[in-house]
């Protein structure tokens, strides 16, 4: 019993040290735009639909005659009052996304060091030689 509990313990450190590293990827400048053009995209459309719901909320609030929940006091909750802070609810979940798409435009056109091909000649025979360069990015 000892001799497989051994066996199982020691197959499984091997496994364990054993397993390769995922390589790191790099995320393009080109990527950060797209992310940040999918980001603002959905931003805007919950910042319409809880503008919606919102309106929603205060014609049904009106049209009940109740007014709204944050105007008269002391009366029970209709359903516009509910659309109302579903609404807002839905506009402020905009506004991390709004955040994150600036964040990841910045990203994108921040200063970047690479290495540049230089091509050098010399006599008939062209060198090609990598120098770093700095570069900024900028997306119109």
């Amino acid at each position: 019993m000892k001799l497989l509990l051994y066996i199982i313990f020691i197959s499984f450190c091997i496994n364990c040290y054993s397993q390769n590293q995922p390589s790191a990827k790099t995320i393009t400048a080109e990527e950060y735009l797209k992310k940040s053009h999918q980001q603002k995209t959905w931003a805007w459309i919950l910042m319409g639909a809880g503008t919606i719901v919102l309106g929603t909320g205060v014609v049904i609030g009106v049209i009940d005659k109740g007014g709204l929940f944050f105007i008269k006091h002391h009366r029970p909750a209709t359903k516009g009052d509910g659309y109302t802070a579903v609404g807002l609810t839905i506009i402020t979940g905009s506004i991390p996304l709004f955040i994150a798409a600036a964040r990841n435009k910045g990203k994108a056109m921040s200063l970047n060091i690479d290495k540049q091909p230089v091509f050098i000649p010399s006599g008939s025979r062209v060198y090609q030689k990598n120098l770093p360069a700095v570069s900024l990015k900028i997306s119109l």
